[in-house]
C-alpha cells in the first residue's frame, strides 16, 4: 500500500450495529491501518458531522474529495452511506480496497459483484 496518499475509510454507521459500536470498530481499523501499513486515513464516522443523513453525507463527500483512495469495510454493501461512497468511487475512478479480517486487498469487480449478490438487505 502506498504511504504517500490519503485514504478514506468507508464503514457503516447505523447499519449492522449501533453508532457507538461501529465508531469503535472503525477506530480500531483506522489504528491498525496506520500501524500495520503506515497509512494516512480519514475516518468520517468518528467525526462530529451532525445533522440529518443528507447533511452528514454532504460533509462526508467533502472529506472523500480530499482523499486519493477508499477502503471499504465489512458490511459496506448493507449501508446506504457506504453504497453512496462506493458510487462516488466508481464515478471518480479512485482506487478501491477491501478491509476484511485484518487484511487489506484491492477491490475488484468480482468482489463487488459478490458483495452485491450476498447482500441480505431484504
Amino acid at each position: 500500500m502506498r504511504k504517500d496518499i490519503l485514504y478514506y475509510l468507508s464503514h457503516p454507521y447505523t447499519t449492522c450495529g449501533d453508532p457507538a459500536t461501529n465508531q469503535h470498530a472503525a477506530q480500531l481499523i483506522e489504528s491498525e491501518l496506520k500501524l500495520k501499513y503506515g497509512m494516512s486515513v480519514i475516518n468520517p464516522i468518528i467525526l462530529p458531522l451532525g445533522g440529518d443523513n443528507e447533511t452528514a453525507m454532504g460533509k462526508c463527500r467533502i472529506l472523500y474529495e480530499a482523499c486519493d483512495a477508499v477502503i471499504f469495510c465489512d458490511n459496506w454493501n448493507k449501508s446506504s452511506g457506504c453504497r453512496a461512497e462506493h458510487k462516488w468511487t466508481v464515478e471518480d475512478q479512485k482506487p478501491k480496497y477491501r478491509y476484511r479480517n485484518g487484511e487489506l486487498l484491492e477491490m475488484n469487480d468480482y468482489q463487488e459483484y459478490l458483495d452485491s449478490v450476498l447482500d441480505p438487505r431484504d
